[in-house]
């Protein structure tokens, strides 16, 4: 099996044992009042729920960041807006009556949000502070299982985090199943002051979505390209011109001489500039031969596969696509045939045109965890799983190449125009590269984890290789599962 180097710069990380730092309180997100309550907040069982402001924990419950160790005391009306399967986006979002989406409690721009037992879909871009509890069941008063977060389709991340202070306690996020070559991200969090803490959770790259195929664009080509022009008596078959769709011409067929005797002519030589077959002589006209044949052209080499799996640009990731392969060359003119007694010589057909080149594959999405630009992560006993990488998109094979013009038909006694050479292949498309399969990957800062992390990467998910336009030769670079990878 042919290895193939992958360009992207990689580094394979361990896990983080940094001390955690303590992730900051309601009143350093809000800013606490002489009275030691957050500014502006109101206290459980003042006022409504939708469009409020969270009020500080009740009395008995002595961690606003963990409710579940005590959600009979920390779970109540006044701790934020709550949301169950069986809510509705038209309650208040109060125990009582919760919401039904994760997306209808961020438009209240309350601060705590408490998502019970369930399955929800998810497509959210947070640009504030917010905090998301699951753990709790559905009647709010005791714990239960992590809520169930899925990405929309469409959607590149299930949740991406673009400022503030974020936490995610006891949720199972999972990324979504992506379109063609888009990549599946359950966390992404981006922006030197943004701050994310996942603690009890479980973070999933979704399913990836392969690359397309490349796709060959052929030129409209006639089946053999224009032929030499016939002798018309005792004069020559004319220059035969031929224009290819790839902005080159074909090579002119040369033209026949003239064929008044004692006068003879030689054919002329077809192009371009004399290049092609050679024109015949008087004396090789006596002995039957006409005009030389054009030089066919050789097929062109295939495009390069895909050698790097995909590189990070404008922080976005970019899977590796295979190089197209370029037009084939034209072929050249043939020679034009020799006039002789009252006979013109035919003039020689026009070389062939160039097929057009395949398209490179695509390459196949990333499957990321959690991918980290350049802010501040902490995870705490959480697990980061990768899913499954997209495959790399088949390159597309060349056009062929165009035949060369028919030779021009002689007067008696003249001789024949030589034919045209073929048009060259085109190249075939390089094989995209296949997706990779990361647990974590981040560019700047590392995330910090505790020793109950798990980074979680298996080696089936990793993205396989694309295919060339001409396999075996120009296949794109196999994916990778890795539980870490740093992107410079």
């Amino acid at each position: 099996m042919r290895r193939v180097a992958v360009v992207v710069p990689v580094l394979l990380v361990g896990l983080v044992l940094a001390g955690c730092p303590q992730f900051p309180s309601a009143c350093d997100y809000g800013g606490c009042g002489d009275g030691g309550l957050a500014d502006g907040a109101t206290l459980p069982g003042e006022g409504g729920v939708d469009g409020g402001v969270d009020a500080p924990p009740p009395p008995g419950c002595d961690t606003v960041t963990d409710p579940t160790k005590n959600p009979e005391k920390c779970l109540v009306d006044g701790f934020g807006v709550y949301v169950s399967p069986t809510g509705s986006d038209a309650d208040p979002g109060t125990k009582a009556k919760p919401f039904r989406t994760l997306a209808k409690a961020l438009e209240t721009g309350r601060q705590r949000i408490v998502v019970c037992d369930g399955q929800y879909d998810v497509g959210a871009t947070l640009t504030r502070d917010v905090e998301v509890y699951g753990g709790v069941a559905c009647t709010f008063d005791k714990a239960g299982p992590r809520a169930r977060l899925v990405g929309l389709a469409g959607n590149e991340a299930a949740v991406s985090v673009e400022a503030g202070r974020v936490r995610l306690t006891d949720v199972d996020l999972t990324g979504p199943t992506s379109g063609p070559g888009a990549s599946s991200i359950g966390l992404r969090v981006s922006g030197a002051t943004t701050v994310v803490e996942a603690v009890r959770s479980v973070v999933r790259g979704g399913a990836a979505g392969a690359g397309p195929d490349g796709t060959l664009a052929a030129f409209t080509l006639e089946p053999r390209a224009t032929p030499g022009n016939a002798a018309m008596g005792a004069n020559g078959g004319g220059l035969a011109m031929h224009s290819c769709p790839s902005g080159t011409s074909g090579g002119t067929g040369g033209r026949g001489g003239l064929g008044t005797a004692g006068s003879e002519e030689p054919g002329i030589a077809g192009g371009p500039s004399g290049t092609g077959g050679a024109g015949g002589t008087i004396a090789e006209c006596a002995g039957g031969q006409g005009g030389r044949p054009g030089a066919s052209a050789g097929d062109r080499g295939p495009g390069e596969g895909a050698k790097s799996v995909g590189a990070l640009t404008s922080n976005a990731w970019a899977p590796g696509k295979g190089a197209s392969g370029l037009p084939g060359e034209p072929g050249r003119g043939g020679g034009g045939g020799a006039g002789r007694g009252a006979g013109g010589g035919g003039g020689g057909g026009a070389g062939g045109c160039g097929g057009a080149g395949g398209g490179g594959g695509a390459g196949g999405g990333a499957s990321f965890a959690l991918l980290s630009l350049g802010a501040t992560v902490n995870l705490v006993s959480t697990e980061l799983v990768s899913g499954k990488a997209g495959a790399g998109g088949k390159g597309a094979a060349g056009q062929p190449g165009q035949r060369g013009g028919a030779a021009g038909v002689p007067v008696p006694d003249g001789c024949s125009g030589g034919v045209g050479g073929d048009g060259g292949g085109g190249g075939a498309g390089g094989g995209g590269a296949g997706g990779v399969s990361v647990a974590l990957a981040f560019a700047g800062k590392k995330p910090t984890t505790d020793p109950a992390t798990k980074l979680t990467a298996d080696a089936t998910n990793a993205g396989a290789a694309g295919a060339g336009g001409a396999p075996g030769t120009n296949d794109g670079a196999a994916g990778q599962a890795l539980p870490a990878l740093e992107l410079k």
